[in-house]
């Protein structure tokens, strides 16, 4: 029964060290993904404004003139905004 105590205290050290490591490593899988996410964030932000400061030229493009259906639908598919 004397060899059982070092036994023990020598699998609580070992479940103490994977119960480390697996906290770490979950640590940094987050953070990496976070790191990856604030770039993907960033450009579909760019993205975005750039889209809606389009759809408020055609606005007021449409608003001043009348746009042609055919010429709308070229501007719009195209991405890229009237004029």
């Amino acid at each position: 029964m004397e060899y059982v105590v070092p036994i023990i205290v020598a699998l609580l050290g070992l479940g103490g060290t994977i119960a480390g490591l697996i906290f770490g490593y979950r640590k940094w899988i987050q953070e990496r993904r976070s790191e990856q996410s604030k770039t993907f964030r960033a450009d579909q932000q760019a993205a975005y404004k750039q889209l809606w400061k389009r759809a408020e030229q055609l606005n007021v493009d449409g608003r001043i003139a009348e746009i042609p259906d055919e010429e709308l639908m070229l501007a719009v598919s195209r991405s890229k905004g009237w004029r």
